[in-house]
């Protein structure tokens, strides 16, 4: 929980600085490239300033301090979730929900949109940012999952159901 508690509040602090979009993209990016950067800056025994100095080398410049506080409180290891806490208030800020959609079949444009404008008029956004995947365990239809909620029309998730509701007659 105290764990969930700092990110949450981390990820405010460095939406409340404005650090610029692109930084925390170029950040993101390093870590994810560099695995070793994330273990060095997470380990306790590597000096605060040789972490600093990395920190100096490595990252845009309107992050750095952020980071830099970070490690010297121990919470480089917090960092990756962060960034997407980060993401969805800046998200929420800017009216913007984030959805995958799982399919058998991939949606057509049309389809899209009418999956959109749902998810826009149901959670009263202005723009969905729809990640589309393929599952084809689904067998047919569609899974859809939108902050925190999940809209099962797959041909699986009805056979699920069926079998429930046998089981329990």
């Amino acid at each position: 929980m105290q764990m969930k508690q700092a990110v949450r509040s981390y990820a405010q602090v460095l939406y409340d600085l404005h650090v610029p979009a692109e930084d925390i993209e170029k950040t993101k990016a390093v870590l994810l490239e560099n695995p070793n950067l994330q273990t060095v800056l997470e380990n306790p025994l590597v000096s605060i300033q040789v972490k600093k100095h990395l920190i100096d080398k490595v990252f845009p410049e309107k992050i750095r301090n952020f980071l830099k506080v970070a490690c010297s409180r121990q919470r480089a290891s917090l960092l990756s979730d962060i960034i997407k806490t980060y993401k969805e208030y800046a998200d929420k800020e800017n009216g913007v929900l984030r959805a995958d959609l799982y399919y058998v079949t991939a949606p057509d444009q049309a389809q899209s949109e009418q999956i959109e404008t749902f998810l826009q008029k149901k959670f009263h956004v202005q723009k969905v940012i729809l990640q589309k995947k393929e599952d084809k365990s689904l067998i047919g239809g569609f899974l859809l999952q939108a902050d925190g909620i999940e809209y099962d029309f797959s041909l699986r998730g009805r056979f699920l159901k069926l079998k429930q509701n046998l089981i329990r007659r």
